[in-house]
């Protein structure tokens, strides 16, 4: 069942808030009374709780926590390349990633 898998991940202190009705409601009220007084921001705090409460959403949330090192190891392989990238192209093609202010390529290099 979907509550055995959360209350076994980290997601647990939220579940156990979400159990308590009451509790939930009155955590609900007072960020959004504080988000139209105070802040807009604060209404991205109501996210985390909608998703727990919504299957899929949660479904997808587990398979990301589940399968985290994986993606690390993609976004750092994407930053390897990214790098590679930008090393390549300043290197090679520097006129197109530097301004010069006196219309030549002479020391008065600005860069962009």
């Amino acid at each position: 069942m979907i509550t055995d898998k959360v209350e076994q991940s980290w997601l647990g202190f939220f579940f156990k808030i979400l159990k308590d009705v009451s509790m939930f409601n009155v955590i609900i009220f007072i960020i959004s009374v504080l988000s139209i007084f105070y802040s807009k921001y604060l209404f991205c705090l109501l996210m985390p709780l909608y998703i727990l409460r919504i299957d899929h959403l949660f479904n997808i949330l587990l398979a990301l926590v589940k399968n985290y090192k994986s993606l690390l190891l993609t976004m750092g392989f994407g930053i390897i390349v990214t790098y590679i990238y930008a090393s390549v192209g300043f290197n090679f093609f520097w006129v197109d990633y530097t301004y010069s202010t006196n219309g030549g390529d002479g020391p008065d290099i600005v860069m962009l």
